[in-house]
């Protein structure tokens, strides 16, 4: 897996919690707005707004893992390529949700284009407008040269205040004071900090039809509050400020960021509002109650919501997919030895495998905060090849750590993925399980599910040593189910004492033939015990030994055997 899937696997999902808690907080205000507007105010509405960001948020916001349990009868390991563990794409396939997400980006950047370049637009209209000393003002005032610019606030971060070039002509000095005052009363609300977070909302869910249309209320509802807070420090001006809207031309230049007299904002809702009496302090402390209580029952829904529902673990097993690597320096040689695995656990309860000279342990126990795997790995003396690892990490989690070797002249790192019941083991293993970028692979398997007894199949097997040519070949005739002896010569292997095995085939589900080997002798320290699914016909492969990295001006060597499995029917 790439790293795009990566962060597609990883975010879709909260994607779309995210999308959802926004859908249903947007309908939430787009409900109430008005009503909240007629009985709190609109300095009481906007604060409505609010809702989408926290719903937003509280979505995004981490759950613990919910694991469910069944009871299982036994505990068992198996072992996968690693091909099934950590599967990689060859083939430049899309998955839907890579081509969704470029989409997604490519209007993201279009809609943010476009509001920059209306943005950019407006500000060259005021290209040569004068500055102006008003004395109180905390933000730069300046005039524009053309009549249909302004009033306005115009930006964030170099925010100034925007008049008509007839503002002296147009308006008497009631007027042009409460213009002045409503343009004010926008910058000490951060109206346009707001009006920034809005094109943001919009950019990202510029394919919501919710999202435009509640782009259009929010400035509505935005100017309907500065009204309302310029009026209750003015009062006693309301027809003036009235006539000073009348006189006030809609903006033929939009503006983004910022905020300004438009088309968008009905004159005639405003002037209306402008009639109503201001709430009182205890409306106010009702309006607080209550969008308290709505704000924190949206927020759990939400919560609630976006947490899933819990993973069960089917028969009470977890697949801990590893990747383990040794590396081993002295004065001689280096020496670097990895194994790709899967076993199969029931959870806090001990696993154990053995191979390459070494014995890994592993207890998986789930928790409140995920899954801790612990992981102790010891040499062929049963002494510790170093500290034990815990990891912690969630279902599908990839995880990692490194162990010190007790002499300080090696290590071991481990990669662990977890997952729910035992795929290696409940589906078919890949049927060919081989050399992989210098990894020695088994699979091990359980009994089969089903035989049928008394078959008979031939059993070619090709053996090669060293990483050379396949030099020892032979045919076994095996009745289903029953093991049969063979001598495994050392060959032209330098040093490789000669190796017993035995085979036996039994048919399984789907199909498949399993083969289970009982290997001895050679270099190993301990039998091993293979167990590979394949197809009739169709080639399996089984690799065990070390290889000898080379040391600078070294030849490398290996001692490795290969068995390549080929299964038919008949003798």
């Amino acid at each position: 897996m790439n790293s795009i899937d990566h962060l597609v696997t990883a975010y879709s999902e909260r994607a779309w919690f995210g999308l959802l808690a926004f859908t249903a907080a947007i309908l939430v205000v787009l409900l109430l707005r008005k009503p909240c507007r007629r009985l709190f105010g609109p300095l009481s509405a906007f604060q409505l707004w609010l809702l989408p960001a926290v719903a937003m948020l509280v979505s995004q916001l981490p759950h613990k893992a919910a694991l469910q349990f069944v009871e299982l009868s036994q505990a068992t390991q198996a072992f996968a390529p690693p091909n099934v563990l950590m599967p990689t794409h060859g083939g430049a396939t899309l998955d839907w949700r890579e081509i969704a997400l470029t989409i997604w980006i490519v209007g993201a950047l279009v809609r943010s284009f476009s509001s920059g370049r209306k943005q950019s637009h407006y500000r060259r209209r005021l290209k040569n407008a004068v500055a102006l000393d008003l004395g109180t003002s905390e933000w730069p005032v300046v005039q524009a040269t053309n009549a249909d610019v302004g009033p306005a606030l115009v930006g964030t971060w170099k925010a100034c205040i925007v008049l008509p070039a007839d503002f002296q002509n147009r308006y008497d000095a009631t007027e042009r004071a409460l213009i002045f005052a409503h343009e004010t009363m926008h910058a000490r609300r951060r109206d346009n900090w707001w009006s920034l977070l809005a094109e943001i909302v919009i950019a990202v869910f510029w394919f919501h039809p919710l999202a435009w249309l509640s782009l259009v209320a929010f400035h509505h509802d935005q100017e309907l509050a500065c009204d309302a807070a310029v009026l209750r420090e003015h009062s006693a001006h309301r027809r003036a400020y009235a006539n000073a809207m009348l006189k006030t031309q809609a903006g033929v230049v939009p503006l983004p960021v910022g905020c300004s007299w438009t088309s968008r904002h009905p004159l005639t809702e405003r002037i209306s509002m402008l009639k109503q009496p201001t709430p009182g302090n205890v409306m106010r402390r009702m309006f607080y109650l209550v969008t308290g209580v709505l704000t924190c029952a949206v927020s759990l829904a939400v919560y609630a919501g976006s947490s899933g529902a819990p993973t069960a673990v089917l028969a009470s097993e977890l697949q801990l997919n590893m990747s383990v690597a040794f590396h081993s320096e002295n004065a001689k040689e280096t020496i670097s030895d990895k194994a790709n695995l899967a076993l199969c656990v029931k959870p806090g309860e001990k696993g154990i495998i053995n191979g390459h000279g070494w014995t890994l342990d592993a207890i998986a126990t789930p928790g409140a905060d995920g899954i801790d795997t612990l992981v102790n790995v010891t040499n062929a003396h049963g002494q510790p090849v170093g500290a034990p690892i815990t990891l912690r990490g969630q279902l599908g989690d990839l995880v990692s750590g490194k162990g010190a070797a007790k002499d300080d002249n090696g290590f071991y790192t481990l990669q662990l993925a977890t997952v729910a019941g035992c795929p290696a083991r409940a589906g078919a293993v890949a049927a060919h399980a081989g050399k992989v970028n210098d990894t020695s692979v088994h699979v091990v398997g359980t009994a089969p599910s089903s035989t049928e007894s008394g078959a008979l199949y031939t059993l070619n097997v090709n053996v090669a040593f060293d990483d050379k040519p396949a030099q020892t070949h032979m045919k076994l005739c095996l009745k289903s189910g029953e093991p049969l002896e063979a001598s495994l010569a050392s060959g032209m292997s330098d040093g490789v004492p000669p190796w017993k095995a035995s085979f036996s085939v039994h048919p399984v589900d789907q199909g498949l033939m399993e083969i289970q080997g009982s290997l001895r002798g050679g270099t190993l320290t301990a039998a091993t015990h293979p167990v590979i699914q394949t197809k009739l016909g169709q080639q399996a492969t089984v690799m065990i030994g070390n290889r000898t990295m080379a040391a600078p001006g070294q030849a490398a060597s290996a001692q490795t055997i290969k068995i390549d499995l080929l299964p038919t029917a008949g003798c």
